[in-house]
C-alpha cells in the first residue's frame, strides 16, 4: 500500500500516519429527497459503514422502487450525525413528498404530510428525536389544505358569474354549490 500512495495523491486526500482520510466537508452536509417513485440520497457521509447503515435504513423505512446513492465519502461528521440522519429519515418517511437536509448541526424538513395530523405529528417527532446539538426548521404542508385551496378556486369564480348571470335570485337564498364543482 505504501508503494501505491508513493506518488502524488488526489486533490484534498491526505495521510495521517498510515491512514487515509477523505477531504473534510465543512459544512458537512445530507440530503434525502422523497419523490413519488425514488429516494434520492447525496451530499456527504462519513464512511462506508455509515452509508451501507443509512442505506439500510431507507430501504425498512421507504416502499418506494428507486434508491438513488450519490453519497460522497468526506471527513467532518458532526458528533451524532448517524442519530440525526435517522431520526431525519423517519420524519421524512411519514410524508408523501418531501426533502430533509442536514447542513453542519441544521436540519431541515419540507414536504407535504397526507393531512395535518401527520404533519404536526412529523415536526414533533423530529425534535424529540434530533440529538440535543441540532437545531431543525420544519415547513410541512398537508394535502386537506391544498384540496381546500382547490375547492375554492374551483367555487368562487362560479359563484361571482352566477351572481352576475341570476342577479334575480330572491335575497337570502343562495344557489346549491355542489353543483358548482367539477365531477372526477
Amino acid at each position: 500500500m505504501k508503494k501505491a500512495l508513493a506518488g502524488p495523491l488526489p486533490t484534498g486526500l491526505t495521510i495521517a500516519g498510515e491512514s487515509i482520510r477523505p477531504p473534510i466537508a465543512d459544512p458537512f452536509i445530507f440530503v434525502a429527497d422523497l419523490g413519488a417513485n425514488a429516494l434520492s440520497l447525496s451530499g456527504s457521509v462519513p464512511s462506508e459503514d455509515a452509508r451501507k447503515e443509512v442505506r439500510d435504513l431507507s430501504r425498512q423505512l421507504f416502499r418506494r422502487p428507486g434508491l438513488d446513492d450519490r453519497l460522497e465519502l468526506a471527513s467532518g461528521a458532526p458528533k451524532n450525525w448517524d442519530d440525526a440522519v435517522a431520526a431525519a429519515l423517519r420524519a421524512l418517511s411519514q410524508l408523501e413528498s418531501g426533502k430533509i437536509a442536514l447542513s453542519g448541526l441544521a436540519v431541515t424538513i419540507e414536504g407535504v404530510a397526507p393531512d395535518k395530523g401527520t404533519a404536526v405529528a412529523v415536526s414533533y417527532q423530529l425534535r424529540r428525536d434530533l440529538p440535543a446539538l441540532f437545531s431543525t426548521s420544519e415547513s410541512i404542508s398537508w394535502k386537506e389544505a391544498a384540496a381546500s385551496r382547490d375547492i375554492a378556486a374551483q367555487v368562487v369564480p362560479r359563484i361571482k358569474d352566477m351572481a352576475r348571470t341570476e342577479s334575480k335570485l330572491p335575497k337570502g337564498n343562495l344557489p346549491d354549490l355542489l353543483p358548482l364543482l367539477d365531477s372526477e
